[in-house]
């Protein structure tokens, strides 16, 4: 069995500094850049064996058992941030953030949908599903040319995915 993560032990990392350039980086990590550069600096940990231990409860499968076995994900445990990075092949290509999002100096996380739109610059979306997720319906944003989708609950944006504008675009 890994090592139990404690939190308590991990530097507590000051994120509102993590802006997000579209199809570029979300603070110091970049997309197309190998994780080995950011594992020890920001006390990275596996994301499954994390959520394994953190949440035993959910039974949460892994990215391999869902059938993507190339791809891993890594989180920053710390207290104030929901933050995982995305890796296939060991090369960053997204980010799920729960936490924050900043963009222009604003955070889109906690905020209308209306409202991300207008901090994004933009008036309308290019594609919208509805998800489960653990037991919740959330509505899905998609901005496929900034790499960005949103995913709200209630009409307000809880979770943001970011990309390199070419993952989930079928445009491209």
């Amino acid at each position: 069995m890994g090592a139990k993560y404690k939190l308590e032990k991990r530097e507590i990392i000051d994120i509102s500094f993590w802006t997000w350039i579209p199809n570029v980086s979300v603070g110091p990590f970049r997309f197309g850049t190998p994780i080995t550069n950011y594992l020890k600096r920001y006390s990275l940990c596996d994301g499954d064996e994390y959520n394994t231990l953190t949440y035993p409860d959910l039974k949460l499968k892994s990215l391999q058992s869902e059938g993507f076995e190339k791809m891993n994900q890594y989180i920053i445990p710390t207290y104030d941030s929901a933050f995982t990075v995305y890796t296939t092949s060991g090369v960053i290509d997204e980010f799920r953030l729960e936490t924050y999002l900043f963009y222009n100096c604003q955070d889109i996380i906690m905020t209308s949908i209306e409202e991300a739109m207008e901090i994004i610059g933009r008036s309308d979306y290019d594609d919208e599903r509805t998800e489960e997720v653990i037991d919740e319906i959330q509505r899905v944003f998609y901005f496929y040319d900034l790499g960005l989708s949103l995913w709200t609950q209630d009409g307000v944006v809880v979770t943001a995915f970011c990309d390199d504008g070419t993952r989930w675009n079928p445009n491209r």
